[in-house]
């Protein structure tokens, strides 16, 4: 047997992974429900990705906070001077209490230099109104200047900052009607991509680096699409473990409506709800492409069982409803093409969120058990002994229970502890099933690293005088990697259905956190029927999608076939 050559090997089962027969289908279905996660906050949020307009609600506040703002930081300068008068290097109390003071101070400031930076934002360009701003903010430097210089000696001239304000509110009061006033300027912002963290942005960049693996025909390279999907799992992981009740708010749409905000222009997403945003006049309503979804203006239904106020059904409450812009009409069959929950929230839309939980927990687990299953499995089939003995033990204590009820006992008891100690339960949960999930993975790899180590190349090498770990790590870990990799598509299938399974009890994701189990969850509280089919489709789909990929690997890793 020839040594493991990864440059030509990889290449080669890749491309006849990709050559067998429904393989493309699979990868372009699991490509589709991957980048349905990834994509979600630009497929569904209540932010716009861009919008040009006039924020008439923050300018204003702005100016009108702002007189009160200078007059509150003129006394906490008289505090100032006085802690500065009676600060005694030897009294820790007087030090702490002019500490303090100061950074009051510096604080102060930061609110006033976001009020002035939103009322040059909208403000007129023209040169009469921009040079009180420039006089107010260069007097408020000055005096910031001998805050951090701890200067108290002349405090009369701070309070013609207040003065000054009170002056530029009356000057830049907004354009009112025939009251006259200065005319706001619209500027174009992105509320949506400006939100966006880090990694949501890693993410998006990483999946479309690594999308021409899944649909090109050219032969890739294995260790450059092995960097790639390492990339993207870290990317997916670091932007599911962040909550996403920040793109959810409405506020853009709410501010369009009462008129805070004149609006150009904006462009929104194609969904244009947020995973948590509630909306109770629609609690509970069917897919509005379905007849029974009807309603009018006050909320209630015009046909089917619930216009009869059936008993057998969930009737909530009647309630006006306010369709926000960007939004569709009431009975738009589009508006809510999955439904929504009992708080009126989006199901398609949670079910887009939901899937970068499922999936990061799926694929981060999978990663998990393969990583450890393999290195302890190969350890213990290379070492034998004591260390060989102790693995097979733990393996054997473990396997004696059912793993999946290991799972749930395990999530359940240290739920509350994990999150006392700030761990996310995605977190806890992976760990969880990566703790459970690694000893099926340490058989096959150490059934197979008991007869690698004992053909004829190995113990050549052993006969050279090379050290056990770079035997092992050489000549002996490469050659036993492939039952772990057959068998990581079940992997991640079990992991996903082990997520979901322990969400859907309530020990994993919770609510109002959307993961394709907690959306389960939601379905058992009413009959409900269409909460169930989109977290249902996606975790059916994705099953078989990467069932078919595994056995598709597992008869490309087959040395028979390669013949």
């Amino acid at each position: 047997m020839e040594r493991f050559d990864a440059a030509v090997a990889i290449p080669g089962v890749w491309s006849r992974w990709r050559a067998q027969r429904g393989v493309r289908f699979a990868l372009s279905v699991l490509a589709l429900v991957i980048s349905s996660a990834i994509f979600a906050p630009f497929l569904a949020s209540a932010r716009p990705y861009t919008l040009l307009a006039v924020d008439r609600g923050a300018y204003e506040t702005s100016l009108a906070e702002l007189e009160p703002l200078l007059r509150n930081w003129n006394a906490r300068l008289l505090d100032a001077a006085a802690a500065s008068a009676a600060l005694r290097d030897d009294d820790p109390r007087s030090v702490h209490a002019a500490w303090e003071t100061h950074a009051a101070l510096l604080r102060e400031v930061r609110a006033v230099e976001l009020r002035l930076s939103t009322l040059r934002r909208y403000a007129s360009s023209e040169r009469a109104a921009q040079v009180p701003l420039d006089a107010l903010e260069l007097r408020l430097r000055g005096w910031t200047g001998k805050v951090h210089a701890g200067e108290f000696d002349d405090l009369g001239p701070a309070s013609e900052l207040a003065a000054s304000a009170a002056a530029l509110r009356q000057s830049h009061r907004p354009r009112d009607g025939s009251l006259g006033g200065m005319r706001l300027r619209e500027r174009r912002s992105f509320p949506l991509l400006a939100d966006l963290s880090f990694g949501e942005w890693l993410a998006a960049l990483a999946w479309l680096a690594a999308l021409p693996l899944f649909v090109r025909r050219a032969r890739a390279r294995g260790w450059i699409a092995l960097g790639v999907l390492a990339v993207l799992l870290a990317s997916l992981c670091a932007a599911a473990f962040r909550a996403p009740s920040g793109l959810s708010t409405r506020e853009v749409k709410l501010g369009v409506a009462t008129g805070a905000i004149e609006l150009a222009s904006a462009w929104y997403p194609p969904i244009p709800f947020g995973p948590d945003e509630t909306r109770m006049s629609e609690a509970a309503r069917p897919p509005t492409w379905t007849s029974v979804a009807e309603i009018d203006e006050h909320g209630r239904y015009v046909r089917g069982p619930r216009a009869a106020q059936s008993t057998l059904e969930l009737v909530p409450s009647a309630r006006p409803v306010a369709v926000l812009p960007a939004e569709p009409s009431l009975n738009s069959p589009v508006r809510h093409l999955l439904g929504t929950d009992a708080l009126g929230r989006d199901v398609l839309a949670r079910a887009l969120w939901g899937g970068r939980a499922s999936l990061a927990v799926g694929l981060l687990s999978a990663s998990g058990v393969l990583f450890l299953g393999v290195l302890v499995g190969a350890l213990a089939g290379y070492l034998r002994g004591v260390f060989d003995a102790l693995v097979r033990a733990l393996i054997a204590i473990l396997q004696s229970f059912p793993p999946f009820f290991l799972v749930v006992t395990a999530a359940a008891i240290g739920a509350e502890r994990a999150a006392s100690a700030s761990l996310q339960p995605l977190a806890w949960v992976t760990l969880v099933i990566v703790a459970v999930g690694w000893t099926g993975i340490a058989r096959l790899v150490r059934a197979e690293a008991l007869r690698v180590r004992e053909l004829d190349y190995v113990s050549a090498v052993r006969a050279l005088g090379y050290s056990r770990g770079r035997i092992f790590f050489r000549h002996v870990l490469p050659n036993v990697l492939t039952p772990a990799l057959a068998a990581a598509a079940f992997v991640a299938i079990s992991a996903l259905l082990a997520e979901s399974s322990v969400s859907f009890l309530g020990f994993g994701v919770r609510l109002p956190d959307p993961s394709w189990g907690a959306l389960l969850q939601e379905a058992r509280a009413g009959s409900l029927a269409w909460l169930i089919a989109a977290p249902g489709l996606l975790i059916l789909v994705t099953c078989l999608a990467l069932a078919w990929l595994g056995d598709a690997a597992r008869d490309a890793l087959d040395p028979r076939e390669s013949r």
